[in-house]
């Protein structure tokens, strides 16, 4: 009813009988944190003041408070060292007079001053970026190697015993729950689209169809970006042609099809394509959709299902000096992995009035057809030819999209 909120007296008593149980105000509440927020906002104003007087940044997660600076040294009128010798901290005059004066008091057992070493804050590193600890996901690797080498039942009946001591009212949540719950805690800190959380997400996926639910799919959201190149590989194919045995490479654009070079095609009723990875050399027949010479794109049909797509990015948005990966199979031979070669941009030009690129990274034969992504992970090209004193020229990929609007066949290529 107080400042800054001014609710009425009913509204002021609703809100009060929704944050309590018998008129006592429970702790881990849904409604904690704004509450813990609301009687913190006067001690927020002032930190915030101190911190900036002193160029340094202060953060607050319940009542843990963080300051930091990328100054050499700490700001001592928030913080010291007691002593040389000593690791205990004393904080300043000024820090402690605010906090009290706003009705709290410093807790000086969890008081403590970091810089080279681990530096956590709620139990995140925040060295570089907030993070989880190592062993946190290494937790999560175990709990995923026990549920697959002993079963979802064996494994649960272990987590159970041995390391679930919470006292709990009612049912224990599965074992499969907890393992997703650690698992998207680590996206949550760590980002929805890191290598590290999708390699745990896809593992737990695995796991549950295999026991749980053989019809679960995992679903990656709109405009998902891979950054884990062991997924990025499966969008890479091996294209051959078994009348001009000529190799090259493929991939499968999202929106697109399956994209390669025009010249990679010889007799279009005898393209090919497997995965390099594949032990079995499993080869699919592909019907060609679409082609241009003067690009030299061409767009296949994929017959089956596709284990990964690459997602198109913004060829206009390339400058000179960008950062670009280049994949395919360079000479490929039996066993070879996909090759991934970095370079960089180094200039745009004009052949026969389209617009190339022309990358440092080499395209050597058979990585024709290739994409090139951008920092990003997205396409922003198609290699298309290289070697001694030529240029490693790239074809921008909103061409490919165009060209994939043109399904049908030249009259030459149904023959």
């Amino acid at each position: 009813m107080g400042k800054p909120y001014f609710w009425g007296k009913k509204a002021a008593t609703s809100a009060a009988n929704l944050c309590c149980r018998d008129t006592v105000l429970p702790q881990g509440a849904p409604t904690s944190p704004i509450i813990a927020n609301m009687v913190c906002a006067k001690l927020d104003s002032e930190l915030k003041t101190l911190a900036k007087k002193f160029h340094a940044t202060y953060t607050r997660y319940a009542d843990d408070i963080t300051f930091s600076t990328m100054s050499q040294s700490f700001p001592k009128v928030l913080a010291v060292h007691a002593g040389e010798l000593t690791r205990q901290v004393e904080v300043g005059d000024e820090l402690r007079k605010i906090i009290e004066s706003n009705g709290f008091s410093v807790n000086t057992k969890k008081t403590r001053l970091a810089r080279h070493e681990r530096q956590e804050v709620t139990g995140l590193t925040t060295n570089r970026f907030p993070n989880v600890q190592r062993r946190f996901v290494r937790q999560i690797r175990a709990m995923i190697h026990a549920w697959r080498r002993h079963g979802l039942d064996k494994a649960q009946s272990e987590y159970w015993t041995k390391f679930d001591h919470r006292n709990r009212q009612g049912k224990r949540p599965s074992f499969a729950r907890v393992v997703r719950g650690k698992i998207e805690f680590v996206g949550s800190v760590r980002g929805k689209t890191d290598p590290i959380y999708w390699r745990l997400l896809r593992q737990y996926a695995d796991l549950y169809v295999r026991d749980v639910d053989r019809n679960y799919q995992l679903r990656e959201p709109d405009g998902f970006v891979e950054y884990d190149f062991r997924e990025l590989k499966k969008a890479i194919w091996v294209l051959f042609d078994k009348t001009t045995l000529q190799q090259s490479t493929a991939f499968c654009l999202k929106n697109v099809g399956l994209v390669t070079c025009d010249h990679a095609i010889g007799d279009p009723g005898s393209l090919v394509v497997f995965q390099s990875r594949d032990p079995l050399m499993t080869e699919y027949p592909v019907r060609l959709l679409s082609r241009d010479q003067k690009l030299d794109l061409a767009i296949l049909e994929a017959p089956f299902q596709v284990p990964k797509w690459l997602l198109a990015g913004d060829d206009d948005a390339i400058k000179q000096r960008d950062l670009v990966r280049l994949l395919g199979f360079p000479q490929h031979h039996n066993g070879a992995d996909v090759s991934i070669s970095e370079g960089y941009v180094v200039h745009e030009y004009k052949f026969e009035n389209v617009r190339r690129f022309h990358i440092s990274a080499s395209i050597i034969h058979g990585n024709s057809g290739g994409p090139v992504l951008n920092s990003e992970n997205r396409v922003i090209g198609v290699a298309i030819k290289g070697g001694q004193d030529e240029l490693n020229g790239v074809v921008p990929i909103s061409y490919a999209s165009r060209l994939s609007l043109s399904t049908a066949p030249t009259p030459s290529d149904q023959a």
